[in-house]
């Protein structure tokens, strides 16, 4: 029989593969859009160098799909669905390239591939799954250029870009570099070869356009995500520890406990034999994750940010296991320690995944209920004939998902009011893909609002009918939608409101906190009760707050 240059493992990598895109198709038919997809979608009619969240590449991703296939959920996911497939086999190729074991190397991928940020998260049409993609094959390059061929450094220059066109988090591979080229004698002689530099050159060309956009705009994108993004921002010590460890917690369960465990044991281990022992591929892999995973610890935020830190940690301790049996000299270990590694590890993972997977699809409010308003929100339009009035919510997410569902029905959408102190929610509607306030001058709008609003608390619908009459000639009796609740799923209730001539101000109205002041909630996010439009105190009702994509 003619031998096809496969071994066990590549056609185990490739049974994975298979079975993961199976997976992802047959999920895609159940998860309706996210809200982060909606609004990377509607970007795709406003080309650009740069955005307001992130630089471009999701939205000449989704350009690309949506033009050859339409814009439909499975389109929009094609995209990252591949990214993730690809990211899946890098981490096998890369492992084997260091280790030489391509069991391990399919654990890794195995691991990887069933973890709730890969089977979830990534597989959404946003920008983490190009990121995850072109962050693993730099760094695999990168270390094929300092081992293999000089030639790889352009490769590496080339990915790096994409990298950066990604997400601005790419930028952190340079201190990652840099740290293990400084600290490995044998490599330092590449600062004085010309190779890093032209590839940096290349990276740096290709990232001129956003660079050139951001300063047009100022910074303001970037200086938004310093200020606005971070955590530990406007917090006193006690407030930051705990927002570290509140940190720490969320990413023991996004990755799950064990292998957060594992991943830990990777950076800790690898420390020791890659610094101690001289071992210079541990030393690399810790190099480029340990300072992402320690930077978002301190910084914290949302715990997916270190997740590429995490990805390479854990092909560190894959491989450590090993060394670890060698120093042992226990068989037992290494007779047990794959059923340990599949049953605490990989079967706890993909648990977690699926439920990540069903509550997405039936109970979480990002997803579920927009096809709904939109229908409702359509239904108001038709009611009054030849009506043709502007969309508009006080947060991206209303404005995103009516977008999508409503086929584009309304002459533009956009972002008014902004009364919230969620970080997370916060946009510009001077940026596309919303119309500016003031081209929205004498216009009629459709205003929507959510009660349960993303700062954790009811908003009464007085607020809105006090707060939308000096704005407008005239406001008409606001409209109460409830979505009934069902399996997993809340009942949630929405204010529609028909308003005519919008009379200004041409500049976005933020009144942070404002409802909040209304209320006189304390200005504290982590609200432990509220006050319904009765009055009455209210238990704080929501989600754990793993919020993805945009932010």
């Amino acid at each position: 029989m003619e031998k096809t240059g496969l071994d066990k493992y590549d056609r185990y990598l490739l049974i994975l593969v298979i079975s993961f895109i199976a997976f992802q198709v047959l999920k895609n038919a159940f998860l309706p859009l996210h809200v982060d997809e909606a609004n990377w979608w509607m970007q795709t009619r406003y080309l650009q160098a740069g955005y307001f969240f992130h630089p471009p590449f999701i939205v000449y991703e989704q350009f690309v799909v949506t033009r050859l296939f339409g814009a439909n959920r499975e389109s929009l996911r094609l995209g990252s669905l591949l990214f993730s497939s690809g990211t899946i086999v890098l981490i096998y190729a890369f492992s084997t390239k260091l280790f030489k074991e391509k069991r391990l190397a399919f654990f890794a991928s195995l691991l990887i591939s069933v973890l709730p940020l890969t089977s979830y998260f990534s597989a959404l049409a946003f920008q983490e799954a190009p990121f995850y993609f072109f962050t693993i094959a730099s760094v695999f390059l990168l270390w094929m250029a300092i081992t293999v061929n000089r030639n790889y450094w352009y490769l590496a220059g080339i990915s790096t870009g994409l990298m950066l066109l990604c997400k601005l988090q790419a930028v952190l591979i340079l201190p990652c570099l840099a740290l293990f080229l400084l600290t490995s004698k044998a490599n330092r002689k590449w600062f004085r070869r010309k190779e890093p530099y032209i590839a940096f050159l290349i990276a740096g060309a290709m990232f001129t356009p956003t660079i050139l956009w951001y300063f047009r705009h100022h910074l303001e994108p970037i200086t938004f995500q310093l200020e606005n993004r971070p955590g530990f921002l406007n917090n006193g010590l006690l407030a930051y520890l705990g927002e570290v460890i509140k940190h720490i917690f969320l990413q023991g369960f996004t990755l799950t406990p064990f292998v957060f465990l594992l991943s830990v044991f990777g950076l800790i281990y690898g420390f020791y034999i890659g610094f101690v022992r001289k071992d210079e591929r541990f030393k690399y892999l810790f190099c480029m994750s340990a300072p992402i995973i320690l930077l978002f610890s301190l910084t914290t935020g949302p715990a997916y940010w270190s997740y590429t830190g995490y990805m390479i940690a854990m092909i560190a301790a894959i491989n450590l296991v090993p060394f670890l049996i060698a120093q042992r000299k226990g068989r037992r270990i290494e007779r047990f320690w794959p059923v340990a590694f599949l049953g605490l590890c990989v079967s706890v993972a993909a648990i977690f995944s699926l439920l990540f997977n069903t509550f997405a699809a039936i109970g979480y409010t990002t997803q579920t209920g927009w096809s709904q308003l939109s229908a409702k929100v359509e239904q108001v339009q038709r009611e009054q004939n030849g009506w043709n009035p502007y969309f508009a919510s006080p947060y991206y997410f209303i404005s995103s998902e009516v977008a999508y569902y409503t086929g584009n029905d309304f002459p533009g959408y956009t972002v008014l009011f902004q009364v919230y102190s969620n970080a997370v929610i916060q946009d510009n509607p001077t940026y596309s893909p919303w119309v500016n306030p003031k081209k929205l001058i004498g216009k009629d709008v459709i205003f929507v609002d959510e009660k349960m609003n993303p700062d954790g608390y009811d908003t009464p619908l007085s607020y809105w009918t006090a707060k939308l009459k000096p704005y407008f000639q005239r406001v008409e009796s606001p409209i109460v939608f409830v979505e009934n609740e069902g399996f997993l799923k809340k009942e949630r209730t929405f204010y529609i409101f028909k308003c005519h001539g919008y009379k200004g101000p041409a500049s976005p109205v933020y009144l942070k906190d404002d409802v909040k002041k209304l209320l006189k909630l304390p200005g504290n996010n982590a609200t432990r009760s509220s006050k319904a439009s009765d009055g009455t105190a209210r238990p704080l009702r929501g989600e754990l707050n793993l919020r993805i994509g945009a932010t």
